[in-house]
């Protein structure tokens, strides 16, 4: 498991304190939104940039990896997340589509978005000793919120440290190239 700072463990207080004050619709394609972002990053940093462009067509919107559930699925093919962070972004990214696509009246409260949070898990290090989480978990949309900040936490610890991993990568194609 990744340490996480004092600083990443306040990102996520307040991720949830600014979520938690948002209508449900609007605290679901907030959070799905920030998740897509990082994944972005972390495809950004990770992918070999075409030849003089700092970014790839690849992530555009149109692109081939340009949404969410695509870029959760090649994140996951590539190794860079674990299987429970796939399945639990994987919820997270229905629930968003939910409220993204569905007509007034969506709830966390209500089915099928409740039994879908329902299933989410909250990693026991984001509810040590935060007593704001603990007090709310009840909730579906606490649960919610906590596992995606939770997500974008760890995705956030990624995208931090996988320019290691590239530089690793450019080295090696470096080499081979000059052969």
């Amino acid at each position: 498991m990744a340490n996480f700072s004092k600083e990443q463990i306040e990102y996520i207080n307040s991720m949830f304190q600014e979520l938690g004050d948002e209508k449900d619709r609007a605290a679901a394609v907030l959070l799905g939104a920030e998740i897509d972002r990082v994944l972005g990053d972390i495809l950004n940093a990770y992918l070999l940039p075409e030849k003089g462009k700092t970014s790839s067509h690849l992530l555009n919107t149109d692109g081939p990896l340009g949404t969410l559930a695509s870029r959760i699925e090649i994140v996951y093919r590539l190794g860079i997340i674990s299987p429970l962070l796939h399945k639990e972004i994987h919820l997270l990214r229905k629930i968003r589509n939910h409220f993204a696509h569905s007509g007034a009246g969506a709830s966390f409260d209500k089915p099928p978005i409740s039994d879908i949070a329902g299933c989410l898990h909250i990693p026991q290090w984001v509810l040590d000793g935060n007593i704001v989480a603990q007090k709310y978990i009840t909730t579906g949309k606490a649960k919610f919120i906590l596992s995606g900040a939770a997500a974008i936490g760890l995705l956030t610890h990624i995208a931090n440290n996988i320019n290691k991993v590239k530089e690793h990568a450019v080295e090696i194609v470096a080499k081979e190239s000059s052969k």
